[in-house]
């Protein structure tokens, strides 16, 4: 804009005063040109200098020849890794190209030096094509960010901002322009240099091999262009959640102890995804509130109230916790489009630094009426393997980030007692009557740990047995404080004296004291992944992924015998397992349902087990999809179950389908489990996620009043 004033000035002034209305008037008509052109004033701004342009290549790896000698142990080698799955290129070359075939990709990549500039107010990367190769009438392309050094070099492969600052489709444009303001501020804070790479949206298992050419996608002329004025950056407005490349601004969140805060973060290096706090304002105080509950008080129902009012998170609220430093924000406008977001404070860091863990594309309106995250909410918490409900929306997780165990309130994102630990937590198993908490650990450990609600204290205890160590592969809560477990020896070294129990699989049936040490000798077994106990009837059900097996337990000499006509095959691939409340009734959730007599073609449902003959169901909840969990009401008249994707609520006595409600999850998002809060007042649905997963997610909603089952 300066550079044009001063040419009109310079045409004013040289102009005689009897013509200089006229001059005037073809200046406007000239510029007006100009904009009715598409020529922005930006088109005549600074520009940054172009140092470096190359084609980073990422082709398949070759397979290795294979002869007999490969196979070893009857293993073939390790399958090769597959296309677009490489952090680093294979190698570089020339050309502009930015192409996806079956056998490679092709990233056009370019660095710009931008001097002394620190910060931009705008700027546009232009990019004159040479060539397009379109797949349906399409050339989608992705843009993406990152700081550079000044040169490019293969691992700029996968440098940078995780997702693209920018996705167009050029089908028929000969210039491609783009907005690049605020990658370019994050990439300025770490240096002068900020490079792009350019690359087709297309997947190679999508491009057709018997195209030709055989790739999709676009050859530039590598004269790129990054023009930009230099200035404060753009600050976007403060009542939307949004991410511009730079600012990220997060309103309304809710952080117990403190209010309801404003907060705005800037993206201060792209290639690591760290962002530093740069403004955060209380609009609601929050710091009087009643002091958070934790351990042992969160169990006695009856002593509190469930969070109401304002005290609820809708689907659409944020939150941190100052205890565990997550900060999740369920929803956020990025490049026009919804995302969920989830950020991790960096300890120790001042001013304060977050991680980004999570950024993930929003599928499903969890505004949406009559779902369960519409009816109640969602919340992300830490990641963890496992959830113990609790009272009133609080649960107790096992953050495996940051190894240890945390109470959080997953209605209104309160944070209880956080209690530090060595080692990823895994399984969980609560002892409400004693105030305890057992569980196993990633990786596995010959110990029983357990935290004591009462103390805050954690211990754990070695689990031997005539020369065994043993590690716990699953737990059940015993009588009188005891447990039964599923142990695992990883030795497997047989026993000189053949008297002495040993089963190859290493694995072995156990009853532990608190203590850990073994209240009897344990038994072998085959192949169980999970044990339950109904203290009702003194039974011990073990199950594999098909087969389920009953054991009678005798409370005074802890005698466990197997119950003829069971360990017989129930389903394929089954996932959870529910015990009636008065012992009855076993619901034992498989994807293909539940075994017929003459396995053959299985209803797809939940059969209604005896204990003892799981070949005489009393009938059978019918879902109609794969069951996935199921787990029964206080009161034992209700039986709650999922397929991942709903909700179904069924009598137990008729086995009518009640009430069903979609769930709301997100494309992509798995159900582990679903369960009841103590006082049974609230659906918990909790679900899945791997063991370096960045963060967990619990869709809940109030147990509807009108949904009664038959009373027993």
């Amino acid at each position: 804009m300066k550079q044009i004033q001063a040419i009109v000035n310079q045409f004013i002034v040289a102009a005689p005063n009897s013509v200089k209305p006229l001059v005037m008037r073809r200046i406007a008509q000239f510029l007006t040109a100009l904009l009715l052109a598409g020529l922005s004033v930006t088109a005549l701004a600074d520009k940054a200098i172009l140092v470096a342009e190359a084609v980073l290549v990422e082709t398949n790896p070759e397979q290795a020849p294979q002869d007999d000698g490969d196979v070893i142990g009857g293993v073939p080698p390790p399958a090769q890794p597959l296309i677009g799955t490489a952090t680093k290129a294979t190698y570089m070359t020339k050309g502009g190209w930015a192409v996806t075939s079956p056998e490679y990709i092709n990233a056009a990549t370019m660095v710009f030096d931008f001097g002394g500039t620190r910060s931009v107010s705008g700027a546009t990367l232009t990019m004159d094509v040479e060539q397009l190769f379109a797949l349906n009438g399409s050339v989608a392309l992705e843009v993406y960010g990152f700081a550079d050094n000044g040169k490019i070099e293969i691992t700029d492969y996968s440098r940078g901002f995780p997702l693209p600052v920018a996705e167009v489709d050029i089908a028929g444009k000969k210039q491609v322009v783009i907005e690049v303001t605020g990658i370019v501020n994050a990439a300025l804070q770490s240096g002068q240099y900020v490079g792009f790479r350019i690359k087709s949206a297309v997947l190679p298992s999508v491009v057709p091999s018997d195209i030709t050419p055989k790739y999709v996608g676009v050859k530039f002329h590598p004269n790129y262009v990054l023009d930009f004025n230099p200035g404060p950056a753009p600050v976007p407005p403060a009542n939307t959640a949004s991410f511009d490349g730079f600012n990220l601004v997060v309103p309304l969140v809710n952080v117990p102890g403190i209010g309801v805060v404003n907060t705005r973060f800037a993206l201060t290096s792209p290639n690591e995804v760290l962002f530093n706090l740069v403004a955060a304002d209380v609009i609601v105080d929050g710091s009087a509130t009643a002091p958070t509950l934790s351990g042992t008080q969160l169990l006695n129902c009856s002593a509190f109230s469930p969070p109401s009012g304002g005290e609820v998170l809708s689907a659409s609220n944020s939150t941190y916790s100052q205890s565990s430093g997550q900060l999740g924000i369920p929803g956020l406008q990025f490049r026009g489009l919804p995302y969920s977001a989830q950020l991790v404070f960096v300890e120790g860091s001042s001013p304060m630094r977050f991680q980004l863990t999570a950024l993930d594309p929003i599928t499903t309106n969890p505004q949406t009426a009559n779902t369960v995250a519409s009816l109640g909410g969602v919340i992300t918490l830490e990641p963890s393997q496992d959830m113990i409900p609790l009272c009133h929306g609080w649960v107790l997780i096992g953050d495996s980030a940051r190894n240890r165990l945390v109470e959080r309130n997953v209605i209104s994102g309160a944070t209880g007692k956080v209690y530090p630990f060595g080692t990823k937590p895994k399984e969980l198993l609560l002892d409400a009557a004693n105030g305890l908490v057992y569980f196993n650990v990633h990786p596995e450990a010959p110990r029983l740990y357990r935290l004591d609600l009462n103390t805050g204290t954690i211990t754990n205890k070695l689990i031997t047995e005539l020369g065994r160590r043993y590690s716990t592969r699953d737990l059940a809560l015993g009588e009188s404080g005891t447990v039964f477990a599923i142990l695992f020896d990883a030795a497997k070294v047989a026993p000189e004296d053949p008297d002495i129990p040993f089963t190859d699989t290493g694995l072995y049936l156990g009853l532990l004291y608190g203590d850990g040490s073994l209240v009897r000798p344990s038994l072998p077994l085959q192949d169980p992944i999970r044990i339950e106990y109904d203290s009702v009837f003194k039974r011990i059900f073990l199950a594999t992924q098909s087969n389920l097996a009953t054991f009678n337990y005798n409370t005074v000499n802890h005698e466990m015998v197997f119950v003829t006509g069971t360990d017989i095959p129930v389903g394929s691939a089954c996932t959870d397992f529910a015990i009636s409340p008065d012992g009855r009734r076993l619901a034992y959730p498989c994807p293909a349902g539940n075994l017929e007599d003459d396995l053959s073609a299985p209803h797809i449902g939940i059969h209604d087990l005896d204990p003892v003959d799981y070949k005489n169901p009393d009938g059978e909840w019918y879902l109609g999809v794969a069951p996935v969990s199921a787990t029964f009401s206080p009161d034992g008249t209700l039986l709650i179950a999922t397929d991942g994707t709903k909700i179904y609520f069924f009598d137990v006595v008729t086995h009518l389908l009640l009430k069903d409600y979609e769930l709301g999850a997100q494309t992509g998002e798995i159900v582990s489990k679903v369960r009841l809060s103590r006082d049974g007042k609230f659906l918990l649905v909790f679900m899945k996620n791997d063991l370096g997963a960045p963060a967990s997610k619990v869709y809940w909603m109030p147990i509807p009043a009108e949904i009664v089952g038959t009373p027993l």
